[in-house]
């Protein structure tokens, strides 16, 4: 009827806004195949998103409701189940690009450490949108599945301090959970905490602020506390959810710091070449594998968070 055929029209508008109109419809399985190809949590290239629109705006076009009015029981059509991924699938997608934006903004910090303030005083759309985005997903996850209200204020610290942590099982001792001192809760795995302070703000670490500090004469020397502080080990015997729990915010809480790690590696390996930052960062947001890669480790932590919720 009418309605049905405008509302097909208005469907189609919005996914051939800014693509060409494709004359010959592809078939139903390959349009399954390239919706579950990048609602799989794959990385989505800019080329891929635009075709992604070509086939949905085309097939979704040529697909009409069925002429009987008769109840049928029956599997949904692979263009049905196709309409279905769209929230998700458009969702990863723009997580995606939120993130290669997110990589760039975490560089440019690395490369000039006023870069931060500067961006967060103009507050530029281009950086605080997808910026805000990729923050908003670790600590939506963060603090409604992962935090537990039962862990004291020692615990909890702890994990928030030192972004490095290896979690391992051991013997029974007859103790409680350290983090939440509940009496059911068996201490059978060893939660230990270590690495370096680090300034949540800039990604870098107290020393290399002391040090940074020191170099410009606004710090005379570095303080004796820095290399003690990046020596101390905290240690928690845990109960196994609160452990698990743990790792979970632990990994969360600091994956900012480890990606701005790996921006550090990939700038100091480019620095013999002796490019300037704009050089740098046009460099490295070219390798596509590794902007893939990192992406990837995103997603597989997200993974794991959600079925550790389900």
């Amino acid at each position: 009827n009418s309605s049905n055929s405008s509302s097909k029209r208005r469907s189609c508008k919005v996914f051939r806004a800014s693509s060409e109109h494709i004359a010959v419809p592809l078939p139903e399985d390959e349009v399954l195949r390239f919706c579950e190809g990048v609602t799989h949590l794959r990385p989505v290239a800019g080329r891929d998103c635009v075709q992604l629109a070509h086939v949905l705006s085309h097939a979704f076009a040529e697909d009409t409701p069925p002429a009987t009015t008769t109840t049928v029981h029956h599997e949904p059509s692979a263009l049905e189940r196709a309409r279905r991924m769209l929230p998700a699938m458009f969702t990863s997608m723009e997580l995606r690009n939120a993130f290669t934006i997110y990589v760039q903004y975490i560089l440019s910090g690395c490369l000039d450490p006023d870069f931060f303030d500067s961006i967060e005083s103009t507050h530029d759309a281009y950086w605080e949108q997808p910026v805000n985005m990729v923050r908003n997903v670790l600590e939506n996850r963060k603090h409604s599945g992962a935090a537990s209200g039962c862990w004291n204020a020692a615990f909890h610290c702890a994990v928030e301090a030192q972004p490095d942590l290896l979690v391992k099982k051991v013997n029974y001792q007859g103790s409680d959970c350290e983090a939440c001192h509940r009496q059911c809760r068996n201490a059978t795995m060893k939660f230990q905490l270590s690495g370096p302070l680090y300034n949540r703000k800039t990604l870098r670490t107290v020393r290399e602020e002391e040090e940074a500090a020191a170099a410009e004469g606004e710090g005379g020397c570095v303080k004796a506390t820095a290399d003690s502080e990046e020596d101390d080990v905290a240690v928690f015997l845990l109960g196994k959810m609160c452990a698990k729990r743990g790792q979970i915010y632990h990994q969360l809480h600091h994956f900012p710091f480890h990606l701005a790690e790996k921006c550090r590696q990939q700038v100091s390996r480019l620095a013999p070449r002796g490019l300037d930052n704009s050089e740098i960062i046009a460099t490295l947001m070219d390798k596509q594998h590794w902007i893939n890669s990192l992406f990837h480790d995103l997603e597989e932590m997200m993974r794991n968070v959600d079925k550790f919720l389900s």
